[in-house]
């Protein structure tokens, strides 16, 4: 559990919110440039088309305020194709740069020309009626002054507005009560429709005389302006795809760095347990998938480690074993050697050869019982080893089998009482083996007491799962040896038997219990009630 706790406080969302988090943080970084970057084009386009005009205007205002307009050189704010006019204060033309043309203007007409420096203009949108022309709608905007009162030339605001009929007559205005009315020229100037294709726009000055006079100018869309902006466009659109290819470059990065971080952190960890290292532990907090991958590792090494302690455990019991199983392999054959030999001296009598020859008789019995049950065990311990499992009544069985033992055992002087429900219960289990355990016990039982010992067998049901237990009123197990109880120790000098053998029963026991998925311990006195007994679950 408090693994679990653990794990959960070290998990920073999933991949998933990560990578989206970077998408989301990557497109208001993107939406914050391209609100950027049009921002900079507009203001420079603006600084072109009006504020480079007025400047171009103004630098020349000597010219103009002197009547010298054949001096003026406006290319640049008019285009090549363009031209310009001068009107004095009753609208009549006074002055035009380019021949062949002539124009008439009406001086309330002028408001509707947009001023050369921008500073507002007019939008018409035109209503339809089933396709045909059916009113108008006329905006103003001028510049949006700031909280200080300074003007922000970035930006306008619709500051009037106007709704025509069809033939131009005011249906309604917030700026003008008086006007009901518009020309047909005031709306072309309005729509910039002019008709000979260019765009018209107006600058007042007056003269050192002090009169009043107006400049047309109508700048042709093939100006140098439109060279200018043409390079604003192209500047702000690589300035845009550079820094956009920054930002991305980092986003890839970002993500890339977030993902090989752990992946390092594993390859390096099992570069180490590769190398025999046994402290290989990650620790990392981050998106819970790597979190859990790391746990996984985590819990990996850490069962490769045990299962590597528990080899290494087992090669030394293994080793403590052979030099048992030389013990007691040694003490029947040394018994038979000596026996031999005392019933072969020419001087022994008839009768002392017959005890030398049973004694010869009951080690080599002891001797064959012991190198049987050694072959059981290397046979299970064997990685092939397998169950031949059917579904049989477990109760049927256990009846079967500990109601003839019983009398068995009390034909050689022990009691046995056996406790068997009537009832059945089917489970999957392996005749010959499940009979080898209650054999090695009932054996081990029958070997380590005195005749006149009361043993026990009863089998019960409990949760899907059957409860034997085998045990006796005999002198029991020593404390010390409980621990060694299931261990594969053998016979004569084994540190809890004293001079008895228990050979390799119980350890066989174990190992066939086990590979049912079921338990086998020793219960303790008090638990049980008697000196000796095991419980076996599967």
């Amino acid at each position: 559990m408090a693994k679990f706790f653990d794990s959960m406080r070290r998990e920073k969302g999933s991949i998933y919110s990560l990578v989206s988090k970077y998408y989301v943080l990557f497109a208001i970084a993107i939406l914050l440039l391209a609100y950027g970057v049009n921002y900079i084009t507009q203001k420079a386009i603006y600084d072109v088309d009006f504020l480079n005009s007025s400047k171009i205007i103004t630098s020349q205002m000597t010219d103009l305020e002197n009547e010298r307009y054949y001096k003026l050189n406006l290319e640049k704010v008019i285009g090549k194709d363009g031209y310009f006019e001068v009107l004095d204060n009753k609208a009549n033309v006074i002055f035009i740069s380019k021949s062949g043309i002539a124009n008439e203007y009406r001086m309330d007409e002028l408001s509707f020309i947009p001023p050369v420096s921008g500073s507002s203009y007019y939008y018409v949108e035109t209503i339809y009626k089933d396709d045909v022309v059916n009113g108008y709608i006329l905006h103003k905007y001028n510049f949006v002054k700031n909280g200080e009162g300074k003007k922000d030339g970035t930006s306008y605001g619709i500051t009037d507005i106007a709704i025509l009929d069809k033939d131009r007559n005011i249906i309604y205005s917030n700026y003008d009560e008086e006007r009901s009315h518009l020309s047909e020229n005031e709306l072309a100037y309005a729509m910039e429709n002019i008709a000979d294709g260019t765009y018209l726009q107006r600058f007042s000055f007056v003269t050192t005389g002090g009169e009043e006079r107006v400049m047309l100018l109508h700048t042709s869309y093939t100006s140098s302006n439109a060279d200018e902006e043409k390079k604003i466009y192209t500047t702000g659109l690589l300035i845009f795809l550079s820094v956009f290819a920054v930002l991305l470059f980092i986003f890839v990065l970002r993500t890339i760095m977030s993902v090989k971080r752990p992946m390092d952190m594993l390859k390096n960890s099992m570069g180490d347990l590769t190398e025999g290292k046994r402290d290989v532990a990650i620790s990392y907090s981050g998106p819970k998938e790597f979190v859990q991958i790391v746990d996984a590792f985590n819990d990996m090494a850490d069962k490769l480690h045990d299962t590597e302690e528990a080899r290494e455990h087992l090669e030394n019991e293994r080793q403590k074993m052979l030099t048992y199983l030389s013990y007691d392999l040694n003490i029947p054959i040394t018994a038979i050697k000596g026996y031999t030999k005392f019933a072969l001296d020419r001087n022994a009598s008839e009768e002392d050869r017959r005890k030398y020859i049973e004694a010869i008789g009951l080690h080599t019995d002891d001797l064959s019982e012991f190198i049987d049950d050694l072959g059981d065990y290397a046979y299970l311990e064997e990685a092939g080893f397998r169950l031949d499992k059917s579904n049989d009544d477990i109760f049927e069985f256990f009846r079967n089998y500990f109601l003839p033992k019983k009398e068995e055992v009390e034909l050689i002087g022990y009691s046995m009482d056996v406790d068997v429900p009537d009832e059945s219960m089917y489970k999957s289990f392996d005749r010959v083996q499940i009979k080898r355990v209650f054999e090695n016990l009932i054996s081990n039982a029958l070997s380590l007491n005195p005749r006149g010992t009361k043993l026990y067998a009863d089998i019960s049901a409990s949760s899907n799962k059957v409860v034997i237990h085998i045990g006796d009123d005999g002198e029991g197990i020593p404390e010390e040896a409980t621990k060694y109880l299931f261990e594969p120790y053998a016979g004569g000098s084994a540190p809890f038997y004293g001079e008895k053998r228990a050979g390799l029963g119980s350890s066989i026991a174990r190992i066939v219990v086990e590979a049912h998925g079921g338990t086998i311990r020793l219960m303790d006195k008090a638990e049980s009630g008697h000196s000796t007994m095991f419980e076996i679950v599967f």
